[in-house]
Parts: structure tokens; sequence; C-alpha cells
């Protein structure tokens, strides 16, 4: 199974926002991207940049979700506050307001609840843990 697809079925586990209009940039920071994901952004033309996995401190024991300080994501368009590569951004910004941890500033609602914590987590690094297409050898 390609990477595209192995992305589709796991984040067709997150329900969908009501009423979301796209606008909740305050919530983008330093955003995590497995391999397959990063290839997607890639493809879309985002330029990835930040600090390593390791410094954004996702879902630390404490269950509460951090971000390095004064980090935005790369993929953000400063002037509009819209992400610029929507429909391949990654899990962690599919599950922005979908989660306890991560309500929605503006107020909208995943269709069917919220997910809990657990299967959240589930979910992210199901996401994280898929490889990108690309071999080693280059084909």
């Amino acid at each position: 199974m390609s990477a595209a697809a192995e992305l589709h079925a796991i984040y067709s586990r997150i329900p969908q926002m009501e009423g979301c209009d796209g606008s909740c940039a305050v919530a983008c920071v330093s955003v995590p991207a497995g391999p397959g994901e990063a290839e997607q952004l890639a493809q879309a033309g985002a330029r990835l940049t930040g600090p390593p996995m390791g410094e954004l401190g996702i879902w630390p024991a404490d269950g509460q979700l951090t971000a390095a300080p004064g980090h935005r994501c790369p993929v953000l368009d400063r002037a509009t506050n819209r992400c610029t590569a929507y429909e391949a951004r990654p899990a962690i910004c599919r599950l922005y307001g979908a989660v306890p941890e991560m309500p929605c500033v503006r107020g909208c609602r995943p269709v069917g609840g919220v997910l809990r914590t657990s299967t959240a987590r589930r979910i992210l690094r199901a996401a994280m843990s898929v490889a990108a297409d690309r071999t080693e050898d280059g084909g």
C-alpha cells in the first residue's frame, strides 16, 4: 500500500469538524510529521523546517500537548494565516479540535464528538510511523 493510501486510511478515523472555516492559525505551531506525511507535504509544495521531533514534546507523559516556543508551522501562509497544503496536512493538524487537549479556539466541534485521548494517540503514532514511498536506491 502506498504511503498516501495508508495515511488516507488513518486520517479517515478522525472526525470532520462542524463549522470549520480553516481560520485557526493560532494553533499552527511546530508541526510534527512522519516520513510519509512529510513526503506528502513536500509533494504539495511545502518546505519543511524547524526543530527535530524530539524537541517538540508532543503528548508527553502528563498528557498535555506542547510545542517548542516561538515556532510557527512552515506551511502557514503568514499573509493570509491559511494552510498552504491543507489537503496534505498531517495527523496532528487533523486532530486539532477533535481531542480534549486541543480544543478549537473558534469553537468548532467534531461530528460525533471528541475522540478519546488514547484513540488520538494511536492515530498520531500510526500516521507518524508511515514510511515515505521513496526507497534508498531511488527506485
